[in-house]
């Protein structure tokens, strides 16, 4: 299984924003699918994803395996800051 993401040279540069979801129902939908693969290739791989470096928004040099760890948290805060969001007083209900 190929896996278009953290192992290509080009990964930093397609974290930008491009402003081409034409809803959050889209950005969600294409979130999921993109997490999916992720979660798919994480499964079955069978590469050294500690061989395979590359850049991140947070260093030049990156193992694939701690690059996965990154994508994970990076979610994982954003579920929190809307779960946090969503409980303020003043939230809509």
């Amino acid at each position: 299984m190929t896996f278009p993401g953290i192992l290509e040279p080009n990964f930093v540069g397609r974290l930008k924003p491009h402003g081409t979801l034409p809803s959050p129902t889209e950005a969600a939908t294409q979130f999921n699918a993109a997490r999916d693969h992720t979660i798919e290739f994480v499964r079955t791989t069978q590469d050294d994803l500690r061989a395979h470096t590359g850049a991140t928004p947070v260093s030049k040099t990156t193992e694939a395996y701690a690059a996965l760890l990154l994508l994970a948290a990076h979610s994982s805060r954003h579920t929190a800051q809307i779960i946090e969001v969503k409980a303020a007083d003043g939230y809509p209900k």
